[in-house]
């Protein structure tokens, strides 16, 4: 997905609070992936994604962000990409909450429709080009969040860092000066395992075939799962951009010993696309 011509993102505020600021920024997100085994197999994939983050902060203490995705020019967003966008506000310290979640569940009965599905298959998989769970919960939009609003993030030398999903965690160090902070840390080996038996539950269930728990947990009894990332920030004092690179790399060694690596890079880039302080002209 490219930016083409300028993006505006419509926002309408209750007149009991008015807009003192706007912001707005682009997150790109891309990723790198390669895995190798013993058997001589080996596999690499790649792939990039942008969103335009809206930021309206008004008389209040209170924040509205609104994050969607950029379309290429004469693309139409498919169905299946119904959590987006996304309005979500958050006061103080408050936890966000989202703010168009009758607009979201709207647009997945389309989707649901589309596909002919009803929400009895909400959580089992869906494949077409690509494989994808039908999730159908508004409130997943705010591990999205979460994961590329790193404006919220604590960068600073001893914050921690958290993985998503709780995977593991590292406390963030200064480097090259005040404007990087690195941080190291394990994959817990559960989650790694949980991600290997997902794995073979959604294969299973694309050929048809019904597999337990225990059978999968069996299968997996004699592996051995070891991971460990790095994460890294960078802050350029000047325009405000954040950078945020997470490297991942993961050992499986299976029953018979056959060893695979794998290793992901994520870099995800925050930078500001419009002026701050200037009022919404949508808002009445």
């Amino acid at each position: 997905m490219r930016i083409g011509a300028a993006l505006f993102i419509v926002l309408f505020l209750s007149n009991s609070e008015p807009v003192t600021a706007t912001e707005q920024y682009e997150i790109v997100q891309s990723y790198e992936t390669s895995s190798e085994s013993d058997n001589g197999s080996s596999g690499s994939s790649s792939g990039s994604s942008v969103w335009i983050e809206t930021v309206h902060r008004g008389a209040d203490a209170c924040v509205e962000k609104t994050f969607d995705s950029v379309d290429a020019p004469g693309q139409t967003r498919p169905l299946a990409a119904w959590k987006l966008p996304v309005r979500v506000r958050q006061c103080g310290n408050a936890a966000p909450t989202i703010v168009n979640e009758d607009e979201m569940l709207a647009r997945l009965e389309k989707f649901l429709e589309a596909v002919e599905l009803t929400r009895d298959a909400c959580g089992s998989y869906y494949f077409t080009w690509n494989v994808f769970q039908i999730d159908c919960d508004p409130k997943a939009a705010l591990d999205f969040v979460r994961d590329v609003d790193l404006g919220e993030a604590d960068i600073s030398s001893g914050a921690e860092y958290v993985m998503p999903d709780s995977a593991g965690s590292a406390i963030l160090a200064t480097s090259r000066g005040d404007n990087a902070f690195v941080g190291t840390g394990k994959i817990n080996t559960e989650f790694l395992r949980d991600q290997a038996a997902q794995t073979i539950k959604v294969l299973a269930e694309l050929n048809g075939e019904e597999v337990s728990d225990e059978d999968v947990m069996a299968r997996l009894k004699n592996h051995q799962f070891s991971g460990g990332f790095t994460v890294e920030f960078e802050v350029d004092r000047l325009t405000g951009m954040i950078t945020r690179t997470l490297t991942t790399e993961t050992r499986t060694v299976d029953a018979e010993g056959v060893v695979e690596t794998r290793k992901a890079i994520e870099t995800t880039r925050r930078k500001r696309v419009e002026p701050a302080n200037e009022p919404d002209p949508s808002v009445i």
